[in-house]
């Protein structure tokens, strides 16, 4: 049974910012108001002292003194300064009990409140694609707090899910392993790597119902959880918008601006290699297991990486990889920023390449675009996280391309 107890708020849990510089924001509440019966709404005016992202948990009684979250699923409309980055000072948010935990008490539930800083933002974040969505983006504690993630294939469609990658100024080794001595050439060449900024980078490869949500295609095809596959590179950045200038309004990545307000653009071959690898060496499978023919033909490897020899299948039908990132191997080649350069090593004004910062301006630099990951049906030996693509004309069809985005949304 559920205890009677009014709502409060209990003190803000801080993001795990303790070892960063930036001040640790911290939230308080300032009074709480709730409204019993069929409309049953709670409203919570805070406080908080930094800018911050502030999310919340719905928390009900289970037990004498003990409460726990009612669940996601149960935590969908609320309206105002949650989930979102707010600057410090007064907010308020409503949580509209009645639509989503009818038939309930709320004199029985307090929330809990997080504040994370804005350069450590939660894991997750969603951004819905409708053009009349109530609510353009929220962020997300975990991949578990996202309602029905990733069973519903809205977050293949109509929604588009962003993980949080921390990559500024961590050393790591980009190019072909130990484990696979006979790539370490200059197309694959060990050198290290430290990104210059963290981003987020979506967890699925560009489904065509995505695309079709966001630049208005047919209603048939908003609902389809494919990858997008073959269509030209600058049908996605534009031919003459050159990194670093933003994607043109009529590319694809243009369209996907105007939707949301929000910037994407394509990963350096950098910031896939790095998502791709999620902490592991060359020549692993997303759960860290040696990638080898035998463990492909045995189904080892088919838990986390689409090769079939056939079609691409229906994304995040395999294990993420540690990241929260699928089909990171194999499905679609995705198509990175660089322009292709034999040697991995490249510099262009004396710094690397592939550091994430420096690119070509794409005159002098080369005439094909770099795709990673390859594709359904490609040889296991090049659907490793460094194995490089380096054949896509910019203009032309080619088979098996697809793409996966990233953004800087938020990040300071």
């Amino acid at each position: 049974m559920i205890r009677s107890a009014r709502l409060a708020a209990v003190c803000a849990v801080l993001g795990p910012l303790a070892v960063f510089a930036f001040p640790a924001p911290q939230v308080s509440v300032e009074s709480t108001s709730i409204k019993q019966g069929r409309n049953a709404k709670v409203t919570v005016n805070y406080h908080v002292t930094e800018p911050a992202i502030v999310l919340c948990d719905v928390m009900t009684n289970v037990a004498d003194g003990v409460y726990a979250s009612i669940g996601p699923e149960l935590q969908l409309t609320f309206t105002g300064d949650i989930g979102r980055k707010v600057e410090r000072g007064a907010h308020s948010f409503t949580w509209n009990a009645a639509v989503d935990w009818p038939s309930n008490q709320v004199t029985g539930v307090k929330v809990k409140l997080t504040a994370y800083p804005t350069n450590r933002p939660p894991p997750y974040l969603v951004v819905d694609l409708a053009p009349d969505a109530a609510e353009r983006y929220r962020y997300y504690a975990s991949a578990d707090a996202i309602p029905g993630y990733p069973e519903s294939d809205i977050y293949r469609t109509q929604k588009l899910v962003m993980r949080f990658i921390r990559a500024k100024n961590i050393p790591w080794t980009m190019g072909a392993l130990a484990e696979h001595n006979s790539y370490c050439t200059v197309n694959e060449f060990t050198h290290e790597v430290r990104l210059r900024s963290n981003y987020w980078m979506a967890v699925f490869e560009m489904t065509v119902g995505q695309e079709a949500w966001f630049a208005d295609g047919s209603s048939a095809n908003k609902a389809n959880t494919l990858p997008h596959i073959r269509f030209p590179y600058n049908n996605v950045r534009g031919a003459d918008n050159l990194y670093p200038a933003e994607p043109s309004e009529t590319s694809l990545l243009g369209k996907l601006h105007l939707r949301t307000g929000i910037w994407f653009d394509l990963p350096t071959e950098s910031q896939w290699e790095y998502a791709a690898k999620a902490g592991h060496g060359e020549n692993l499978w997303g759960d860290g297991t040696e990638m080898t023919l035998f463990n492909l033909t045995n189904g080892i490897g088919q838990a986390s990486c689409s090769y079939n020899g056939n079609a691409p299948e229906r994304v995040g039908s395999h294990k993420p990889n540690d990241f929260g990132l699928y089909d990171m191997m194999g499905n679609v080649k995705e198509g990175c920023l660089d322009w292709y350069q034999a040697d991995i090593r490249w510099n262009t004004n004396g710094v690397a390449n592939a550091n994430g910062a420096y690119l070509a301006d794409g005159v002098t630099a080369g005439s094909t675009r770099v795709c990673r990951g390859n594709y359904h049906a490609a040889e296991v030996e090049s659907i490793r996280p460094a194995y490089r693509y380096g054949n896509q004309n910019p203009n032309n069809y080619v088979s098996g391309f697809g793409y996966r985005v990233i953004s800087m949304f938020g990040l300071e």
